[in-house]
């Protein structure tokens, strides 16, 4: 009776030390953080349980590069699958990164920045122009050159001409150029004005203008707008306009 007692006691003893060890194991949490190799911060992972899978981050960026995934080690010769790998202790997850292809602009390319000068500028990547309407009108843009937009929001009070052939405008690669002008007529001070007395009013417009040799000379045919948002305008946003004979 006595060693029956005792065996029953071992035994309960020995299952209660099973189930301890296993709710131990099984309440034990661990931390994963994300090294991104000089992209931009991740916020590390916190209590997460042994043998569990992770949800994958959102992407880091990194001025220049690609990511191309997450990896076990610092040497980036093992790659974490998130459809697979569990966290079974503290551990790091390493940032992997290809460069990107250089960006070869046109030759023949004039820029223009918000953020450039009429007065000083040249044009170049270096040194833009500040106004789309400047640099169009410039002696560097001929027919064939193309005028690249840094990114940003350029306002205009006056119509935006094209009187070259074959010009293309677009924003930066990599970059978006928003061209934006009211949605009411105003003078040439940016002043609104009455929709009925607009003699001196600017019909605000990206203009693109055919008109012949004979008359004003102008002549924009096979011009090209590229990557661009286009805003506003009293009459109309684009116009396309030509003179028949």
């Amino acid at each position: 009776m006595i060693l029956k007692e005792i065996t029953k006691n071992i035994t309960i003893l020995m299952l209660s030390l099973l189930v301890l060890a296993c709710f131990s194991n099984n309440s034990e949490t661990f931390t994963v953080a994300f090294e991104t190799n000089g992209g931009n911060i991740l916020a590390t992972l916190t209590d997460i349980k042994s043998g569990t899978k992770i949800s994958e981050p959102a992407s880091p960026i990194k001025t220049g590069y690609i990511f191309s995934g997450w990896h076990k080690d610092s040497t980036l010769n093992t790659t974490w699958d998130f459809n697979i790998d569990t966290v079974d202790d503290n551990i790091t997850l390493y940032a992997k990164w290809r460069e990107k292809d250089p960006v070869i602009q046109p030759s023949n390319a004039i820029y223009v920045s918000i953020t450039g000068s009429d007065s000083t500028g040249d044009g170049s990547f270096e040194n833009p122009y500040k106004t789309l309407q400047f640099a169009l009108d410039s002696d560097e843009v001929i027919p064939g050159s193309t005028v690249i937009l840094r990114g940003g929001t350029y306002k205009s009070y006056t119509d935006i001409r094209i009187r070259k052939q074959n010009i293309t405008i677009k924003s930066m690669d990599g970059e978006w150029a928003i061209i934006e002008t009211p949605n009411t007529p105003v003078d040439l001070n940016g002043d609104p004005v009455h929709i009925y007395y607009c003699d001196n009013a600017v019909a605000l417009s990206f203009r693109i203008e055919w008109h012949g040799d004979d008359l004003t000379g102008d002549n924009s045919s096979g011009c090209t707008l590229q990557r661009l948002e286009i805003k506003g305008g009293a009459y109309y946003c684009i116009k396309f306009e030509t003179t028949w004979d």
